[in-house]
């Protein structure tokens, strides 16, 4: 991270002040910066441009960083007229490094991200900025999302449903363990939060790299979750890198979470939840190397998840699978927690 960077996240910032709650489209301050990292999606970003286009909410700004695509991708960008757009250039850095340098381009107080294989319904931002007004306290929003496969060109027709009331929650990983509440496409973040956070997205990582961030923000801040799925995320898109888990050992992510978790205080119930979280993740690895044959590998990993896993329903479970049942077995029920749960961690 350059220095210029790191000088502007570490620089005073202006507290939670977002101004008008809707602020006019003739504004010249954009009221939202929406930064979309791109890499080789061209087959998919003319769609994901014309959504956020569309938006009901037009004042805001969308940040365009071009990881060094070697596709048609910069020639769509290049034929983008409008002026809310603006497209900067990197050699192929990784994800990381791009979101990193648009929130430093990015001019508004309130900042959204966004990926270039994804959809976001036109009252995506109002939603977001409605939400925010209403919880001045608050930094780290999300929406939910809607699964949509690579064959379809979007989710339309997409009728919206009732959502509920925005739900604050304080303990993410508890909430994150029960399923998948949102993606890095539905997140929005106030500035002066991001500000407080050293390093942003961990350059370098492709796997859980965001995680890492809306981790630590929801441990100083908590989220604020719209019940309602405004963003379309193609799970099965080319090149999408969720599905690209560690080969061997704990994510990178998961490492610093538990790091953190064993630093908070044993009476924090979020000190638990989060070692919670990082003991599933171990018992999943355990049950991935059993599949594999590996009963000895499996062992381990389950060792390594003591004291704390051993309270884990789980992980005696998992012990069980290993005395008792065959390796075909455990492969089977591996395939159905997978396709069920299209989760790890």
């Amino acid at each position: 991270m350059n220095r210029e960077f790191q000088k502007l996240m570490t620089c005073p910032m202006p507290s939670w002040n977002i101004g008008p709650v809707l602020p006019s489209a003739n504004d010249r301050h954009p009221a939202a910066s929406i930064v979309m990292p791109v890499y080789n999606k061209a087959c998919y970003l003319q769609v994901a441009l014309d959504s956020v286009l569309a938006q009901s909410h037009s004042n805001f700004e969308l940040v365009v960083i071009d990881d060094g695509s070697t596709d048609a991708g910069p020639a769509i960008l290049a034929a983008v007229d409008d002026q809310r757009v603006r497209i900067f250039s990197q050699p192929n850095a990784g994800v990381s490094a791009a979101r990193n340098w648009g929130v430093k381009l990015a001019r508004s107080d309130i900042i959204l991200f966004f990926d270039a294989d994804d959809w976001m319904h036109e009252d995506y931002l109002k939603v977001q900025l409605q939400t925010m007004a209403a919880h001045r306290d608050r930094a780290f929003f999300a929406t939910t999302f809607r699964r949509f496969s690579a064959d379809e060109s979007s989710p339309l027709p997409y009728r919206r449903s009732a959502a509920g009331p925005a739900m604050v929650i304080d303990d993410l990983p508890s909430a994150w363990r029960k399923g998948q509440t949102f993606i890095t496409s539905c997140v929005a973040v106030r500035r002066g939060a991001l500000a407080a956070l050293p390093g942003l997205f961990p350059v370098g990582e492709s796997f859980g790299e965001d995680m890492d961030l809306w981790l630590r923000l929801a441990e100083k801040h908590g989220l604020v979750l719209v019940p309602e799925p405004l963003i379309g995320y193609r799970d099965d898109a080319v090149g999408n890198l969720t599905g690209q888990k560690p080969a061997n050992g704990l994510p990178a992510y998961l490492a610093r979470l538990e790091s953190r978790a064993r630093r908070m205080s044993p009476a924090l119930g979020l000190r638990r939840s989060s070692l919670d979280h990082v003991a599933d993740a171990r018992i999943t690895r355990a049950r991935q190397l059993l599949a594999q044959g590996r009963r000895l590998q499996c062992g381990q990993a389950l060792a390594a998840t003591l004291p704390h896993g051993f309270r884990r329903p789980r992980w005696w479970v998992t012990l069980l699978m290993g005395v008792l049942l065959p390796r075909g077995a455990v492969r089977a029920w591996e395939r159905y927690r997978t396709a069920r749960t299209q989760y790890w961690a």
